[in-house]
């Protein structure tokens, strides 16, 4: 029989670099198609909400909800705002125009203008209507300037003191003391106070008035509910004889 030569070292060596040069190959082009294969959804990540029966044509919304993706959304949202505003809140030097439309690009400068001037209007009419109590008071025509009139309403209620001499001048002790307290600057308890006792005044006035329109509406009307029966007795008794 013939015998086999046995392959040398040489030939043995130069296959086995062959062979892990493929297995380097194959295994480079094995992470090259993972990275370019796209990732499994985790089904932790997201949950469902299934309809038990499936209309036709009928779109519902929110079966799929990815919590994940949404976090992630959320984070990176956190990070572009909430975090730009932490990191400016301790600098002191840092310059932020927080004027009215300065942070809207489509206004020009004329819009911005206006924006200001109706927020200001605005504000002036919220610290002036605040302690309006008028309840159709305006109707009344006053003296003086504005919805109250110049002369106290309560003045006419005032006692003289006994001390009042003839002329109608009080004695010195009084018209100090008088003069002492319209010298005195109110406070603004004090001016609240006055304001809502000529409130509730003038509605006491307002009710008083109409009661006493209500009244004469009712004799006016039995005046005539009257005289159309006395008329119709008299048409009845001529008619009769």
């Amino acid at each position: 029989m013939a015998k086999k030569s046995k392959p040398s070292g040489n030939g043995c060596a130069a296959k086995k670099e062959k062979k892990n040069k493929l297995k380097n190959n194959l295994s480079v082009l094995n992470s090259l198609a993972m990275k370019n294969k796209a990732p499994k959804p985790n089904p932790f990540e997201s949950m469902w909400s299934r309809r038990k029966f499936d209309i036709l044509g009928k779109k519902q919304k929110g079966e799929e909800r990815r919590v994940g993706l949404s976090r992630s959304i959320a984070i990176e949202k956190r990070k572009k705002t909430l975090l730009m505003e932490y990191e400016q809140s301790g600098k002191s030097s840092a310059f932020v125009d927080k004027r009215i439309g300065e942070q809207n690009e489509v206004l020009g400068e004329f819009d911005k203008a206006i924006l200001r001037s109706q927020c200001e209007r605005q504000l002036k009419m919220k610290k002036k209507s605040k302690y309006n109590l008028s309840d159709g008071e305006d109707e009344f025509d006053f003296q003086g300037s504005g919805p109250f009139p110049e002369r106290d309403d309560f003045e006419d209620e005032l006692l003289f003191d006994e001390d009042e001499n003839e002329n109608g001048e009080a004695a010195g002790s009084a018209t100090d003391f008088m003069s002492f307290l319209f010298q005195r600057k109110k406070s603004k308890k004090e001016v609240m106070n006055e304001i809502i006792l000529k409130s509730k005044f003038f509605k006491r006035k307002k009710s008083k008035k109409e009661v006493m329109d209500e009244i004469i509406l009712k004799s006016k009307f039995f005046k005539v509910v009257v005289v159309d029966m006395f008329m119709s007795l008299i048409l009845f008794l001529a008619l009769i004889s």
